[in-house]
C-alpha cells in the first residue's frame, strides 16, 4: 500500500514538473519578436556598455548592477539581440509566480 502511495505521488509530481516546463517554454517562444519595456531598454542600454567598455556608474534608474551584469553576460553567451533583455525577466517572473504557488500550499499559512 505504501509503494503505491509513492508511485501516485511521484507520478503527481512528474506531471507538474512537465507543466511547468511547458509553461516556461511557452513563455520564451518567439521572445525576440516581443516589444521592448522601457526599463526593459534603460537595462539593455547599460548592460550593452558594460560590456562593450567595462564600465558601470550606478543610476538611480536601473534597479541595481546585478540585473545589469547578468544581461551583460547573457549578451555574451547568446549576442546582442533582445533575446538576453528579456530572458531574465521571464525567468524571474517565472520563478516567483511558482513560489507563490509553493508557499501557499505551504503549513505555515494554513489554519
Amino acid at each position: 500500500m505504501l509503494e503505491e502511495n509513492y508511485f501516485i505521488k511521484s507520478k503527481t509530481v512528474l506531471i507538474i514538473f512537465l507543466i511547468t516546463v511547458f509553461a516556461f517554454v511557452l513563455r520564451v517562444i518567439d521572445l525576440d519578436v516581443r516589444a521592448i519595456h522601457h526599463d526593459e531598454s534603460l537595462h539593455a542600454l547599460y548592460s550593452w556598455v558594460f560590456m562593450k567598455e567595462m564600465t558601470y556608474i550606478h543610476d538611480p534608474m536601473t534597479h541595481g548592477p546585478f540585473q545589469i551584469h547578468i544581461i551583460a553576460l547573457f549578451y555574451r553567451f547568446f549576442g546582442d539581440s533582445d533575446f538576453p533583455i528579456k530572458i531574465l525577466n521571464k525567468i524571474k517572473k517565472y520563478k516567483k509566480k511558482y513560489f507563490i504557488i509553493d508557499l501557499s500550499r505551504s503549513n505555515k499559512f494554513k489554519k
